[in-house]
């Protein structure tokens, strides 16, 4: 997946909170807090990793063979700021599964407080063997789980 990808990308779709079904909770701490009082940006980029992680480790991974999924690795990742994260308490992180290819797929996400989107993501990730640790094609059980969490269009 390429740069035109993000850009053709329906970022509206993905600040939309009922577009999702898979959240994480994320409680943001004082220490989570910059000197400008909002949320760092890589504080951000690790609420998104908690999200992937709960999609992907568990809700997918779970359901299906050991030996049916190897690891991952983000190959691209495009962050939009849309307001700053300027106050501790709790924020939803919603994550699904955009597109499918042959050994990678994008996922989509987006950071709510409330019902407000705060910030929205779409990386490319690519399914790598345990011993290999490269790209290797998705399995079929791990492809129909990937599919179950592509947004109704």
């Amino acid at each position: 997946m390429n740069s035109t990808v993000t850009s053709s990308m329906d970022w509206d779709a993905l600040a939309r909170r009922d577009s999702y079904t898979v959240f994480n909770p994320i409680l943001v701490r004082i220490r989570d807090l910059d000197l400008q009082a909002h949320v760092n940006n890589s504080v951000v980029a690790a609420y998104l990793e908690e999200g992937r992680y709960r999609l992907l480790n568990f809700t997918i991974r779970r359901q299906l063979p050991d030996d049916a999924i190897g690891g991952f690795v983000v190959a691209e990742q495009t962050i939009r700021y849309l307001k700053e994260i300027r106050e501790t308490g709790e924020l939803a992180v919603g994550t699904r599964v955009e597109r499918i290819g042959n050994s990678s797929f994008a996922m989509g996400q987006g950071i709510f407080s409330g019902d407000v989107c705060v910030a929205a993501a779409l990386l490319t990730m690519v399914h790598i063997g345990r011993e290999s640790r490269k790209g290797e094609r998705l399995s079929e059980p791990f492809r129909a789980a990937l599919e179950a969490h592509l947004p109704a269009r």
